[in-house]
């Protein structure tokens, strides 16, 4: 129903009768959805971050980059569809060598191209 989202169940009832779910991608902010699972209906709650239409949003690519002391970084590059090269780049480094990023849920205030990430992500 979902193949290239992010599904998180967020809450669910003691008997698993009614849940909650998230669906995100990279270019989906995230949808959240009542599951009624005795009745087999979904039915939407609301949208996360209504204002940001899918459209608009860049998809983002995983990348290995090589450092000198050849360890691997992995990461995800998010560039605007009409990025031209070579381009501004935002590098923003979290988390540590035990966290796991998901595709779509690793930028948690924005996902938005190089040239607007100065104005307006914050």
């Amino acid at each position: 129903m979902f193949p290239a989202d992010l599904v998180t169940f967020n809450s669910m009832t003691r008997d698993h009768k009614i849940v909650i779910a998230e669906v995100e991608s990279d270019r989906k902010p995230g949808d959240f959805l009542l599951i009624d699972t005795e009745a087999g209906k979904i039915a939407p709650l609301m949208q996360n971050r209504p204002a940001l239409p899918s459209e608009k949003l860049a998809a983002m690519q995983p990348v290995e980059i090589s450092t000198r002391d050849d360890a691997t970084i992995y990461g995800y590059l998010t560039v605007p569809d009409e990025w031209q090269k070579p381009g501004p780049l935002v590098v923003w480094i979290h988390g540590d060598p035990t966290a796991s990023a998901t595709l779509g849920a690793t930028t948690p205030r924005c996902n938005c191209s190089p040239a607007a990430a100065t104005r307006s992500c914050r």
